[in-house]
């Protein structure tokens, strides 16, 4: 009867949104109240049946993900489920369960999957969360390194690891972040999440970034202010912070970090050379020459390329570009995160429309286009453009954010010649 009830109600409100779909999932995986686990799967029926695998395991979540991590650990390892192992994990994962649904997300809005075309006609959606998470990121990564170590770490010390990593999601403070995840529109047209038990092992990876808005924020202007050159102060702090990542616990330092820590010593900055060697490494297709690659600065002298790449250095160093805030999380099992930066940067749109015209034609710039843009560059009127920077979790810890020098100087290129967005 309560079914029956629930799917009248919902054909009642007409066609549900992809946003009124989210919520549905998220209500019901996340607390699995009966009466939401009942509103799903009244809305999964209302135009396509579908047997109960789709939604029969819901209450057991994340119970279920929880205990597959360990056990399929375990079983990678050849250790053997006695009955008093199995027991262990059970307590655990009911532990860690009863903490996860602490967890309260509500989605906000929704956009297509594909940017060029409407809502209402997109098969995928990226919809946009608000979620109150219980920020015990660092016990939860911890737990996870530990899984990772496999047989070098003893299955005593995973367990405790896991112990403490349940405990500290019930104390942990709740955290809020703004969380992205994909949904899909199936034949019948309704919307849906994948699988239950794979989204919950993709929110459990989630929760280990739930601390993302306090540390990855203070990461990134660490290294916008080494690579952008402001300081050799700043270079200082961004090795001692990504010296601080080595863990004297594990033999032989992680090979990411060590090949980032061996860099330090060259240019990593957004120097003259770099930028040079972007502008001339630039090509467009002549389009009058059987499609062939030419050099968008060819015939440009190498005098005139230096002083705009001069004049680009000037400008990212005045730039005083500062990270604000962690734009989302992306929901699945990387360890990044997506921060706004903020910088303050001369408008260069007229010349640079020109310049695009050159690209489209297929034909080089002219020593016109490059003095015009070298003077729009050095136009001491400024203003506030906002873009995004990714950030990785690195180290054997797994509590190290990293972003290497291309991606900032990509991001500082696309701000400067597309604009970016105008500063709210």
């Amino acid at each position: 009867m309560l079914l029956t009830a629930i799917c009248a109600e919902l054909h009642a409100g007409g066609r549900v949104t992809v946003v009124e779909a989210a919520d549905l999932h998220l209500h019901a995986y996340l607390q699995a109240e009966t009466q939401q686990v009942e509103r799903l799967s009244a809305y999964l029926r209302t135009e396509t049946p579908s047997p109960c695998p789709e939604r029969c395991d819901i209450p057991s979540l994340p119970e279920t993900a929880i205990q597959h991590r360990l056990h399929n650990e375990l079983t990678e390892r050849g250790v053997a489920q006695t009955p008093a192992l199995n027991a262990r994990i059970g307590v655990i994962a009911q532990a860690m369960t009863k903490a996860v649904r602490r967890s309260r997300c509500q989605a906000r809005s929704a956009s297509p999957f594909f940017s060029i075309e409407p809502l209402e006609d997109a098969d995928e959606a990226i919809v946009r969360l608000r979620c109150d998470l219980p920020d015990a990121a660092v016990a939860l990564r911890h737990a996870a390194t530990l899984r990772e170590q496999g047989e070098r770490v003893s299955v005593d010390t995973l367990m405790h690891a896991h112990q403490a990593a349940a405990e500290a999601l019930r104390q942990a403070p709740l955290r809020t972040a703004e969380v992205e995840m994909l949904m899909y529109r199936d034949t019948g047209g309704v919307w849906r999440l994948m699988q239950p038990a794979n989204w919950m092992a993709y929110f459990l990876s989630l929760l280990e970034r739930a601390d993302a808005p306090a540390t990855a924020v203070p990461a990134a202007n660490l290294y916008l202010r080494a690579y952008l050159g402001f300081a050799a102060a700043d270079r200082q702090r961004q090795e001692d912070y990504l010296q601080s990542a080595r863990d004297p616990m594990w033999d032989g330092p992680d090979a990411t970090l060590a090949d980032l820590l061996t860099s330090l010593g060259q240019d990593s900055t957004w120097g003259e050379e770099t930028s040079i060697a972007r502008l001339t490494s630039t090509f467009v297709i002549n389009h009058s020459e059987d499609n062939r690659l030419i050099r968008l600065f060819d015939g440009i002298s190498g005098q005139r390329i230096r002083a705009l790449s001069q004049q680009m250095v000037a400008v990212m160093k005045a730039a005083q570009c500062t990270a604000t805030q962690v734009d989302a999380l992306p929901l699945d099992h990387s360890r990044n995160v997506r921060v706004s930066v903020r910088c303050q940067l001369p408008d260069i749109s007229a010349v640079n429309a020109t310049i695009q015209q050159r690209v489209d034609a297929g034909v080089p710039v002219t020593e016109e286009d490059v003095n015009a843009l070298i003077a729009a560059l050095a136009s001491p009127i400024r203003h506030a453009r906002t873009s995004s920077l990714e950030l990785a979790l690195i180290g054997a810890r797994g509590d190290t954010w990293y972003v290497p020098p291309s991606k900032v100087s990509d991001m500082g290129l696309t701000m400067l010649f597309s604009g970016g967005q105008d500063a709210p």
